[in-house]
């Protein structure tokens, strides 16, 4: 008899995001979306998932932190082929991954100032399945993820999985399932990422109203925040932007607006990979600018499913060709990758508390070395400034 596993990818950034576990993006066996143009000599794992999942809406968000950890872990139960392409999504093989995850977790522990991060896994086992011990010890060790067992279709296992997920995000999701799993699920891998920043310069200026035009030539009144400070500027061939640093000294917020209009910001993540976010943000140079960015506040998520399987990872979801052997016995399948999110960015910085009035105050009058007004769709990523980790990606096209 088949199982289903349903890895549910959370990614609750306080600056972001949600997750919980829907129905299958795509029919079993249904073919894969076809990989944008601008993305098939890309190998870089986020900017390619963002650019999949953003269908030149309003905006789209993903946490690749939170889907890699999530994936990695079912890759450390994977045999075959399907390990084959577990690792050609994620850009290494097996032991690169674990050296990664290993790092991730030392590194993005290390924070401080007013910057708040947590990293949670779990796995939680259904009853007809036998799961390798030797699979949920390195789960445990590794991942130090939370390992819990039970009829996971029940009501006791989602309201199980509503506390563990509200405890982990301080409340931000809650609830964290919309209704029950299927029947037949065996395994649940949940992972949340939960983040809040305070700028390094906040901005202390007054909020508002101005005109934010859309990719479509649309024009919409949003709330502006406006500054004057030290901020790394960017003025690169392909896009004009900022780095807004936070305050611990080691994450930072990079938004970049293409020049080219007829690039979208998610065609400009693939062209640049994270790498490419990274460079430009490096050579940033810092100096007196104004800088004014939309106050906005990003709801919502879905499957990534189609995007996983445009990125080649098309076996792990097929009941005849799925090989999870190493996770123990049974035949195991994947039914559905998922992420829901929220992000708020305001004055303050990112996160719960970031939409909080800032008083506000009169610019200096010195007049200000560089100006930088994101009012043009635009791309942008939290990342550690020393891996170049991204916690988050996004786009934002409010007048969609």
């Amino acid at each position: 008899m088949y199982r289903k596993i349903a890895p549910v990818v959370c990614a609750c950034l306080l600056l972001a995001l949600l997750g919980g576990c829907g129905a299958p993006g795509l029919p079993y066996g249904g073919e894969a979306p076809e990989l944008p143009e601008v993305c098939r000599d890309s190998d870089d794992f986020s900017t390619v998932l963002l650019r999949l999942i953003d269908d030149g809406g309003s905006g789209a968000a993903v946490s690749p932190l939170s889907a890699y950890l999530a994936l990695a872990m079912a890759a450390e139960g994977s045999a075959g082929e399907t390990r084959a392409q577990l690792g050609q999504v994620l850009g290494a093989g097996a032991e690169e991954i674990a050296a990664a995850v290993d790092r991730m977790g030392v590194r993005l522990q290390r924070t401080a100032g007013s910057t708040g991060l947590r990293l949670d896994l779990s796995v939680w086992t259904g009853g007809q399945v036998s799961f390798s011990e030797d699979y949920l010890d390195l789960a445990g060790g590794r991942y130090g993820a939370d390992i819990f067992s039970g009829l996971l279709s029940s009501d006791a296992v989602r309201q199980a999985v509503d506390r563990w997920a509200a405890d982990r995000t301080q409340g931000e999701i809650d609830p964290y399932l919309e209704g029950n799993l299927p029947e037949d699920t065996e395994l649940a891998l949940l992972g949340t990422v939960w983040f809040s920043g305070v700028w390094q310069t906040p901005f202390d200026g007054q909020t508002a109203a101005g005109v934010f035009y859309g990719a479509d030539g649309s024009e919409r009144t949003v709330e502006f925040m406006r500054g004057q400070g030290s901020w790394p500027v960017i003025d690169g061939e392909t896009a004009t932007g900022v780095v807004l640093p936070y305050d611990d000294g080691s994450t930072c917020m990079v938004l970049l607006m293409p020049r080219d209009p007829d690039v979208t910001p998610a065609d400009l993540a693939c062209m640049l990979g994270t790498a490419g976010i990274a460079r430009l943000a490096g050579e940033a140079q810092a100096g007196s600018a104004v800088v004014t960015v939309p106050v906005f506040e990003t709801t919502g998520g879905g499957s990534l499913r189609g995007a996983l399987q445009a990125m080649g990872l098309t076996d792990a979801f097929d009941p005849e060709e799925a090989d999870f052997s190493r996770m123990g016995a049974g035949k195991l399948w994947l039914s559905e990758v998922s992420q829901r999110f929220r992000l708020r960015v305001g004055p303050a910085g990112t996160g719960a508390a970031a939409g909080a009035e800032v008083p506000g105050g009169l610019l200096p009058a010195a007049q200000p070395d560089a100006e930088v007004r994101l009012d043009h769709p635009f791309l942008y990523a939290v990342l550690d400034t020393e891996t170049a980790i991204p916690l988050l990606m996004g786009t934002y096209n409010a007048a969609a």
